[in-house]
């Protein structure tokens, strides 16, 4: 639900701006980074039930590193020129606030086996690399709606 309402705010500023042409031009910001926010909303949790052992629950290691490599997407996608530095910090801010508030109601995290461990670390690379560079198809939808939509309100 958490991570719904994540996109749901990326999807609100892609519609305003691609539809109604809203944006702030003094700082560069057009959308949220749908990835960056992605991003730092997963990796900080997939390294926190990766690195879990439920003996010795230290989770900020696994999260620092999981907004690390969350700053590191969001470095490349301004490194393309996909977005914009105010853009990619707005989705890891995001991102960052879906995992703050998951953590409130985290009660009692699923510990992995240490044999599996590997494996989850595995098959969470396996998803990011098939996944990597692919668009949402919600993004045509967005292109060619928005306009409709904005015309409306």
């Amino acid at each position: 639900m958490l991570l719904a309402i994540g996109m749901g705010i990326v999807g609100a500023t892609k519609i305003l701006y691609a539809g109604c042409g809203i944006q702030i031009s003094s700082i560069g910001f057009r959308v949220i980074s749908g990835h960056t926010m992605l991003a730092a909303a997963v990796w900080p949790m997939a390294c926190l039930l990766i690195l879990h052992d439920g003996l010795n629950v230290r989770p900020a290691p696994a999260l620092m590193l999981g907004l690390a490599l969350a700053a590191t997407i969001a470095v490349a996608r301004v490194l393309i020129d996909a977005h914009t530095v105010s853009e990619v910090i707005a989705g890891w801010i995001v991102g960052a606030l879906v995992v703050a508030r998951l953590l409130q109601r985290w009660k009692d995290a699923p510990i992995l086996p240490p044999w599996l461990r590997p494996l989850a670390a595995g098959s969470v690379l396996l998803v990011s690399s098939i996944a990597y560079g692919h668009h949402a198809p919600i993004q045509a939808a967005i292109e060619t709606y928005s306009p409709f939509l904005c015309s409306r309100l």
